[in-house]
């Protein structure tokens, strides 16, 4: 479960709450409904049911249901050698929920050696419109898309310890600089751009590789390796067998 606290300049104190992950629930398909879209898992099971019942005491909406795509991109698990398959990963919002949903899909690229595939969801995120003396407008009209980048830094240079002493003494030194803020939004901000500044100082930036995707890290990278060399291993045992 995550909450997402926007910052300015969205309305102060407005927050949006999304459930994100594995609930081993099969909810079915259903017509008309606030809860359960058309796009869902054929079957249903008890925590399938279970969680139907939770988002409607909650008048919340599973999200993954209402959008509709290929079967690659539609079934968030898969046991290929049973042929099974299915949508037990969703993401989860209240109904009433300011930000617009445009999609919710399945991405296969980001595999790591679990048989579940991530989970995306578009969303878009409304202004204030700044005309209407700082009244909230929600229409689609007033409304802009957000994209958030993640800049990706030489972590691995913080194996050094002389690296990593700077990296301390940067931090610090931002933060002993910046006044005593009031609020926890404000000491999260600070801190926030204070690990920010000390990391950029200390190790820099990591190119970013054309088209490749932001949740693509350093220990993915060597998992995805390490799962290949394993596998590559296990065929020439197997050569090696029938040989």
């Amino acid at each position: 479960m995550c909450t997402i606290r926007h910052g300015n300049p969205i309305r102060h104190g407005h927050q949006t709450l999304i459930l994100a992950g594995d609930f081993n629930g099969k909810v079915g398909t259903r017509f008309n409904d606030d809860v359960v879209g058309r796009f869902g898992d054929p079957d249903t099971n008890d925590s399938g049911n279970r969680l139907v019942n939770t988002c409607k005491q909650y008048n919340m909406k599973i999200n993954k249901t209402f959008f509709q795509h290929k079967q690659i991109h539609q079934y968030t698990w898969t046991r290929p050698s049973l042929g099974q398959k299915s949508i037990i990963d969703f993401i989860i919002t209240k109904q009433s929920i300011q930000e617009k949903i445009k999609n919710v899909t399945v991405k296969r690229g980001a595999n790591c050696g679990s048989d579940h595939f991530m989970v995306v969801s578009e969303m878009i995120y409304p202004y204030m419109n700044k005309n209407t003396n700082n009244k909230y407008d929600t229409t689609e009209a007033e409304t802009e898309q957000v994209t958030l980048s993640y800049p990706r830094y030489k972590v691995n240079l913080l194996g050094d310890d002389s690296i990593k002493y700077l990296y301390q003494r940067r931090i610090k030194h931002h933060l002993q600089k910046e006044q005593p803020k009031h609020t926890i939004e404000e000491e999260h901000t600070q801190i926030t751009q204070a690990v920010h500044q000390a990391m950029q100082e200390a190790v820099g930036y990591k190119e970013q590789i054309k088209n490749q995707p932001i949740w693509m890290t350093d220990k993915l990278e060597e998992k995805i390796s390490e799962k290949k060399l394993n596998y590559n291993n296990w065929l020439g045992i197997q050569q090696m067998k029938i040989g």
